[in-house]
């Protein structure tokens, strides 16, 4: 129900162009080109009621549309280019509506006291009214925002997407393409099991604003994507056919060797992404956050710098990739200390030595217990 209004066609295609007909009639009424309407409505509203001059009827029928104009730039930039005009010939058309209303309004009090006909002003009025609920419920009550789902590959390629369907099924190297035409800032995206997906953005264009997500193994994961609190597509993201590479990482700690690891990783993967359990495992064990790491650096065994976002498909006779982890300023004094040692083994040691410790502080503290307790029963027997 809600991605359907949310989609390209109703939300942008359909509302963009009916709101282009009720702003077109509306400028047609504005400046009098409608049938039984010779004048414009400041022209109109001069000639019956005297309230304003010839000179003012001109500067207002210049002054307004070039100022109204002015709002076309910035809608367009705020909201990107399709958003932006419907936007702009909505509030365009709301405030010429808005001083038709008050016009025709003020010319039918003022035959009204005069006692004039004024059936068809009051029928302008009405029509005006009419014409401002509509935009009012399009463009305001009805959230200015359009989503698309499409498959995008590794050159750019756009493949369209089912979105009917609970399940949207990746060729290695293609991302899912959310686009997000409108504000994103009301648009929230879950993933279950958590972690489950790789989300890339927000990435702003001139026309759409986009995130890539993509699985991050190979089981996949739920997508949920929501308008405030409103669920607005649930479905499966997962790889059709997998290939695995068994690769071998030698990690390094600002150049002292930590330990080799042998696993298969996805080849579809980029090499940083096939180390994040390993750097999840270092980090633990080195008892350092995430934010504490200024740089990985990857090479080969013969010294060859791999970049991080380099895909394992593409590292063809690469079967072995040194992994060079750098901490940041804060940590590289204790470490420089400690660069003929090995790391890891040292931190072992301070495990074990806190253990032994926390063992002997809870053995004196039960002796103090003790302790506490005999003399409690010496004082309560002396008498």
């Amino acid at each position: 129900m809600y991605s359907r209004l949310f989609s390209i066609g109703i939300s942008m295609i359909f509302r963009g162009l009916f709101l282009s007909v009720l702003f077109t009639i509306t400028i047609l009424f504005f400046y009098g080109y409608l049938p039984y309407i010779n004048r414009d409505v400041f022209t109109y509203l001069s000639i019956t009621t005297g309230i304003i001059d010839e000179q003012s009827v001109l500067f207002f029928k210049i002054i307004i549309p070039i100022a109204l104009l002015f709002l076309l730039p910035v809608y367009i930039k705020t909201r990107e280019l399709y958003i932006g005009l419907i936007k702009f010939i909505t509030v365009y058309s709301s405030i010429c509506l808005i001083i038709l209303i008050l016009s025709y309004s003020h010319i039918v009090y003022y035959k009204y006291v005069r006692s004039i006909d004024f059936v068809n002003e009051l029928y302008y009025v009405s029509f005006s009214l009419i014409l401002l609920l509509f935009n009012i419920v399009l463009a305001f009550t009805y959230p200015l925002i359009a989503i698309s789902i499409v498959r995008v590959d590794r050159v750019g390629r756009i493949k369209s997407v089912d979105t009917s369907v609970n399940e949207i099924q990746l060729d290695p190297g293609e991302v899912v393409r959310i686009k997000i035409y409108g504000d994103q800032s009301s648009i929230g995206i879950r993933s279950q099991p958590e972690n489950s997906i790789k989300v890339i953005g927000f990435n702003k264009t001139f026309f759409y604003k986009y995130i890539d997500i993509y699985p991050l193994s190979s089981f996949g994961g739920y997508v949920e994507l929501f308008y405030k609190d409103k669920l607005l597509y649930r479905f499966k993201c997962i790889y059709k056919s997998i290939e695995y590479r068994r690769i071998k990482f030698n990690v390094f700690f600002n150049d002292d060797y930590i330990y080799s690891h042998e696993v298969s990783v996805e080849s579809y993967k980029s090499v940083l992404e096939s180390i994040e359990s390993l750097i999840d495992s270092i980090t633990g064990k080195l008892g350092i956050d995430k934010s504490d790491i200024s740089r990985i650096v990857f090479y080969t065994i013969d010294k060859i710098h791999i970049p991080g976002d380099t895909i394992i498909s593409d590292l063809t006779n690469v079967n072995e990739v040194n992994v060079m982890i750098y901490s940041t300023e804060k940590y590289m004094e204790i470490y420089k200390y400690y660069s003929k040692s090995d790391i890891y083994n040292l931190w072992e040691t301070l495990v074990k030595r806190l253990e032994i410790l926390r063992r002997e502080i809870s053995d004196l503290i039960n002796e103090t217990e003790e302790l506490i307790g005999r003399v409690k029963y010496f004082q309560s027997n002396w008498w």
